[in-house]
């Protein structure tokens, strides 16, 4: 009897969940569903700007700058989310990282968190000129999130040439991930970040 109960308990949970998802405000299911995307009194939100910096394979320094976001429904009517490919929500983005050379290259940023918490995420960067400039490029982002202030990434690259994307051991930056911490910040503390680079021509 008692296994027949708790059977009946989590059926009535399964459909009042999708009693929810059907009659719920979009506002709502994603404050319901994505907890992440939202600051509340004890923790504040994976969304908002990041700062950090990071240093290449062979030792070449780079300041990051991220500015994340939880993208709009794009479903029916512009309500619906895809929670079936993306059941924790989805991140957008944008990125500027700069160099020893005081080049800043800019990117779009797309991804997903890999939980409900999003203590896990994905991220992928397009630049965002085009065609793209040669030279060292970011690609695919990963890591984790405290739930507060610190943001443990490390970061793919690969060498962008004519409308090639190269790696191999004729360059070593691609060749292995790079360590990128980091935490709250604003232009103010990534400009700090890219002036503080020995200048190299």
């Amino acid at each position: 009897m008692k296994k027949r109960a708790n059977t009946f308990i989590r059926l009535i949970l399964i459909v009042s969940a999708l009693v929810a998802v059907a009659i719920l405000p979009a506002p709502l299911l994603d404050r319901l569903f994505l907890p992440w995307a939202f600051a509340r009194a004890d923790r504040p939100a994976l969304t908002g700007t990041w700062v950090g910096s990071l240093a290449t394979a062979t030792g070449r320094p780079r300041g990051v700058i991220f500015e994340l976001w939880l993208p709009e429904p794009e479903g029916e009517d512009g309500l619906v989310r895809d929670w079936q490919s993306a059941p924790y929500g989805e991140l957008q983005g944008t990125a500027r990282v700069c160099d020893e050379r005081g080049q800043v290259r800019a990117y779009t940023l797309e991804g997903e968190p890999e939980n409900r918490q999003a203590t896990r995420l994905y991220l992928y960067a397009t630049p965002v000129e085009t065609p793209r400039p040669e030279g060292l490029t970011f690609s695919w982002i990963n890591g984790a999130w405290n739930r507060a202030n610190s943001l443990d990434l490390s970061v793919q690259f690969y060498w962008a040439q004519d409308d090639a994307a190269i790696s191999g051991p004729d360059y070593p930056d691609t060749q292995a991930e790079a360590a990128l911490q980091m935490t709250r910040g604003g232009d103010t503390e990534f400009q700090a970040i890219c002036a503080g680079f020995p200048h190299s021509d």
